[in-house]
């Protein structure tokens, strides 16, 4: 899901609800089916204020999950740049290299000796 509430499988069932199903089926199901499978933001929201979520709790969630999204965006974004940044200060530290030994060179010969 892009926006709104997750939803997630847990290892709790009721029995009287469940079927059996062949794994071929069921990859059949979910290969042929993959848009039915799908929750809407509203209808997700709608499951948990049934199964007895609160609100807070889902805006909470959200939140958190919102949060979780922007960090994951700024580590791709600054894995990016890295490489960047890595040949910037490369860059620098070679120009002040040859600028030091220049700079060095050409003045000691000129420079008098102090006894």
């Amino acid at each position: 899901c892009s926006s709104g509430p997750p939803i997630g499988i847990g290892w709790g069932y009721d029995s009287e609800r469940t079927r059996r199903l062949s794994v071929d089926d069921h990859y059949s199901h979910r290969r042929n089916n993959r848009s039915h499978t799908k929750l809407s933001k509203q209808q997700r929201t709608s499951l948990l204020l049934e199964l007895g979520v609160s609100g807070r709790e889902i805006v909470h969630t959200v939140r958190k999950l919102e949060r979780e999204k922007r960090k994951r965006r700024q580590t791709i974004h600054n894995l990016r740049m890295g490489r960047v940044e890595e040949m910037a200060e490369s860059a620098k530290r070679k120009i002040k290299n040859s600028l030091i030994k220049k700079k060095d060179c050409p003045y000691k010969q000129w420079t008098p000796k102090v006894e």
